[in-house]
């Protein structure tokens, strides 16, 4: 009996994931390889293996569209001066918590997980989270974390214990 408890508890899981549009598209780029999330509690959410699906915004293909056109489209994958005619088309701009996993189009294994302070990342790693290419790759990830974590104890100054995941692109699927 302790040993099936032992092999549920290391059941690989699918888990949601949420991205912006540019952490999407250095994604796909096959830029960004880690991402880093606050710790909550002791126990860690993630562990090595676990797939997890991507959600991203999207635009929903309005009621009595004809068919030939797709039910959805990723936001990453419009070009910015798209968005206009797509909303004057009656498409809705959807978040991306409110995407349905049967319509992730991106999958990810985590390869590794470990603990550690939030400026501890280095410059290769800021560079693996994604952030543009240069010369200050921290400064860029710093500037980047603050875009999300604006208010203490989560942002950069306060050097917040964070997990970070390494991760592999696993799955994309293509145009539906």
């Amino acid at each position: 009996m302790g040993q099936e408890k032992t092999q549920t508890k290391l059941q690989l899981r699918e888990r949601p994931i949420l991205f912006s549009r540019r952490m999407v598209r250095a994604i796909l780029n096959l830029r960004k390889t880690q991402t880093r999330r606050l710790v909550k509690t002791e126990a860690c959410p993630y562990q090595k293996g676990d797939i997890l699906y991507v959600r991203e915004t999207w635009w929903q293909r309005p009621n009595g569209f004809p068919d030939r056109f797709p039910k959805l489209y990723y936001d990453a994958s419009v070009v910015p001066w798209q968005h206009l005619p797509l909303k004057a088309a009656g498409w809705k701009k959807k978040p991306a918590i409110h995407l349905p996993k049967k319509d992730s189009r991106i999958k990810l294994r985590i390869e590794k997980v470990w603990q550690e302070r939030l400026q501890d990342i280095s410059a290769k790693d800021a560079l693996a989270e994604g952030v543009d290419y240069g010369f200050y790759p921290l400064i860029a990830f710093s500037n980047l974390w603050n875009s999300i974590h604006k208010k203490p104890p989560r942002r950069w100054e306060d050097n917040p214990l964070v997990w970070v995941i390494k991760f592999e692109l696993y799955e994309v699927k293509t145009w539906r």
